[in-house]
């Protein structure tokens, strides 16, 4: 019992001093009225000011920490790791010691697939159904909406949304080839449109144009999956791939 309370003021220490800045205010009221000594009530009423001046200042340095602390672990997700183990050969002569280095074989050369750069959480909006600290740091997911008949599009925001408050595991990004926005911007979803199949005139394929599209996406948002909503809606393994990420 005593170490937990020894770990709660060490970890608590400006929750401490500010109840204890508070509880002084009462003491100088009761010794102003019972003591009457002017002295003693300044020095309590100080003192108090004192103690709920450190707490303030306990709690700024304490964000200010955590602060630091996040930015240094996604730092620490970008900076290259590498390990440098040579081999070490100690042999003796003459009655001494000496270090030789042995550099290891050199490994076969490998064709080694070019990786996508790692990104930072983008900082979009997860919505009005999903808020608190930490809702901009959760994955993004693309929903492809191309296709997909009018009417059901409100009715797949919806079906989004309480997956989302469910599981508060994703922030969806709805990319659609119509322009209905008011069914998903109800729910503070950010919404990418494209050129419908049927609309496209320019040179070259729709395909080809979808998939740029979509891998420009992937790239700005930093997405974690991509999600194709049919002509029915979202489906069994729509929502089953949504609630994965709860």
């Amino acid at each position: 019992m005593i170490s937990g309370l020894r770990r709660f003021v060490r970890s608590r220490w400006h929750l401490v001093v500010g109840v204890a800045g508070l509880c002084a205010v009462p003491l100088a009221v009761w010794v102003a009225v019972v003591e009457r000594s002017v002295g003693l009530v300044a020095l309590l009423a100080l003192q108090a000011v004192g103690l709920v001046g450190l707490a303030v200042l306990g709690v700024r340095a304490l964000t200010i920490y955590r602060r630091v602390r996040y930015v240094e672990l996604q730092l620490s997700r970008l900076a290259p790791t590498a390990r440098v183990t040579p081999a070490t050969r100690v042999t003796s002569a003459m009655g001494g010691t000496s270090a030789t280095p042995v550099t290891p074989a050199a490994p076969p050369a490998k064709k080694v697939a070019a990786k996508r750069p790692v990104r930072l959480p983008s900082d979009i909006t997860s919505g009005t159904v999903l808020g608190g600290i930490g809702s901009e740091r959760l994955p993004v997911v693309l929903l492809l909406l191309v296709g997909t008949p009018v009417e059901r599009i409100g009715d797949v925001a919806e079906e989004v949304a309480s997956v989302q408050v469910l599981g508060a595991g994703f922030r969806p990004v709805f990319v659609i080839d119509s322009p209905v926005f008011a069914p998903i911007r109800r729910f503070g979803y950010v919404v990418e449109l494209v050129v419908a199949r049927n609309s496209w005139s320019a040179d070259g394929s729709w395909s080809e144009y979808l998939r740029r599209r979509v891998a420009s996406m992937m790239d700005l948002y930093g997405a974690r999956a991509v999600i194709t909503v049919g002509a029915d809606g979202l489906g069994d393994g729509g929502r089953a791939a949504l609630e994965a990420f709860g």
